[in-house]
């Protein structure tokens, strides 16, 4: 009897003992609790598990040394990721919980929402407003004393044609606008017509196009635009023309202004600006673009651009004489075009400035004017010259610099009021020394007809 209990308790003793042999070839080794002296103590096969007792974490054995498996030094509010070693990390400046107002920051650490993003960004999906709707396109998610709404776009598009607005009977055409306000969902309508609006592009805020294609009927249609049902009732205070459609020959009224004026006295005017201008009043399609003043002295000025200014330089050699630059001016317009304005306007104007080092303009001393500068119209007809006063037209000079005749350099300035204008060539006498140098910025100087 007595054996039977030494050997129950020997066999009690091996159970509750538990000692554990590890084979070498193990993947793993897990060691016995122990203390931070005792865990440096040793050294390991590489990947060895150790609970450490003092401050109750695993580490593992990295090859070298203990390496705790949870990064004991994060910062309260930090959310932990797998940094670039695979070891947890943080970004509390670019990512960070603040869980005692239960708000998270993008980019910040100290949200002031329940969601703060400070920075860019980008969303490939929909977005719900408060009423749990999606919106539709063009609409513009807006804040309410409840929450947010999608809300259809309220901005009024501000368009005007930027090309020819006539095109003839059955044929297809795009036309551009140019303005403000336009979204993606801008719609577009023609008032009494029954062609086809094949399609309807915005390209941008600033910039849409419409692709149509005419009928047998030839008239005027107004242009409507609508922002998500938002109608453009301002027609023609903000500037869209109607276009026209003529026929085939391209008989019948053109709705383009003969004039700046015509379109001033219209009703078309949005202020200063390109317009679209048919001054021959034809019907056909030869309507072309140009600047109109509708600002000064009354408005309805149509400007005629030159294209490079004459040169300062020496222009002539051989002693002083009265002689015309061997090329005149180039315009930008053709002298059909010009001549169309000039037919349909009463008055024109311009100012020509003659830059000098050397060279007379006008007074020469006291009282002298045998070196006065003429002037080619663009008509082909031409000034008087050599005097004081330039008969069967308006010259004023307003300023006299080169009357010093010395090589600083200086400017005259001639006001010309003359339907004839703009100015072509210019007569010149004190021009053949090598010193002698004179120009004209004639692209700050254009000519205007009203």
């Amino acid at each position: 009897m007595k054996s039977i209990f030494l050997l129950s308790v020997f066999v009690l003793f091996l159970q509750e003992t538990g000692f554990t042999q590890v084979a070498p070839e193990s993947l793993v080794k897990i060691h016995s609790a122990a203390t931070t002296a005792e865990m440096n103590s040793i050294t390991p096969d590489a990947g060895a598990l150790l609970f450490n007792s003092e401050d109750l974490k695993l580490y593992v054995f990295d090859g070298t040394s203990w390496i705790s498996s949870f990064n004991s030094g994060a910062t309260i509010g930090s959310v932990p990721f797998a940094g670039t070693s695979g070891q947890p990390d943080e970004d509390n400046s670019n990512f960070f919980w603040d869980n005692t107002n239960k708000r998270l920051g993008i980019g910040t650490n100290t949200p002031s929402e329940s969601l703060e993003i400070n920075g860019n960004m980008s969303i490939t999906g929909r977005i719900r407003d408060s009423n749990g709707d999606f919106g539709q396109p063009g609409q513009v998610l807006s804040s309410t004393a409840t929450g947010t709404d999608w809300i259809n776009n309220s901005y009024t598009p501000t368009p005007i044609l930027t090309n020819s607005p006539t095109m003839r009977i059955s044929q297809t055409k795009t036309i551009t606008f140019e303005g403000t306000n336009f979204i993606p969902s801008t719609s577009i309508s023609f008032t009494g017509f029954n062609g086809t609006i094949n399609s309807t592009s915005v390209l941008s805020p600033s910039k849409m196009e419409v692709n149509i294609t005419s009928d047998n009927i030839i008239g005027d249609y107004d242009v409507i635009l609508s922002n998500n049902g938002i109608l453009n009732t301002q027609w023609p205070g903000n500037g869209i023309q109607a276009f026209h459609v003529q026929n085939q020959d391209g008989t019948s009224q053109n709705t383009a202004g003969l004039t700046c004026k015509a379109i001033l006295d219209d009703g078309f005017s949005v202020g200063d600006g390109n317009y679209w201008i048919d001054p021959n009043g034809g019907g056909t399609e030869d309507a072309f673009q140009v600047y109109c003043d509708m600002t000064t002295d009354g408005g309805g000025w149509t400007k005629i651009e030159y294209t490079a200014d004459l040169v300062h330089e020496v222009h002539f050699t051989g002693g002083d004489s009265y002689r015309w630059l061997p090329n005149n001016f180039p315009l930008n317009l053709t002298d059909t075009q010009i001549n169309d304005i000039r037919n349909n306007s009463t008055e024109g104007k311009q100012t020509y400035q003659g830059t000098c080092d050397g060279v007379l303009h006008y007074e020469y001393g006291n009282g002298d004017f045998s070196y006065a500068f003429g002037f080619r119209f663009h008509t082909g007809e031409e000034t008087d010259h050599g005097l004081s006063t330039y008969a069967n037209t308006t010259i004023n000079v307003v300023a006299d610099g080169c009357k010093t005749n010395d090589n600083s350099s200086s400017d005259t300035v001639f006001e010309i009021d003359d339907l004839r204008v703009p100015i072509i060539n210019v007569y010149s006498r004190d021009n053949g020394d090598s010193q002698e140098k004179f120009g004209s910025p004639l692209m700050n100087n254009p000519a205007w007809l009203r």
